[in-house]
């Protein structure tokens, strides 16, 4: 049987202490991710993409 390999990995740090607000924003910046990756896909880099969700 062959190994599962990840086709991606999405880490959220402390979503359990995270406002409503909070948690809705990082879910509305998802979202616009996904919208992106689904038009836009293949003028991605052919190895590796990374976003971050950065927040004062």
């Amino acid at each position: 049987m062959a190994k599962e390999k990840s086709a991606a990995i999405l880490t959220l740090k402390k979503p359990g202490v995270m406002s409503k607000r909070g948690r809705k924003s990082i879910a509305d910046w998802l979202r616009q991710q996904a919208s992106f990756l689904l038009k836009h896909g293949d003028q991605y880099s052919k190895t590796r993409f990374t976003a971050r969700y950065l927040y004062r």
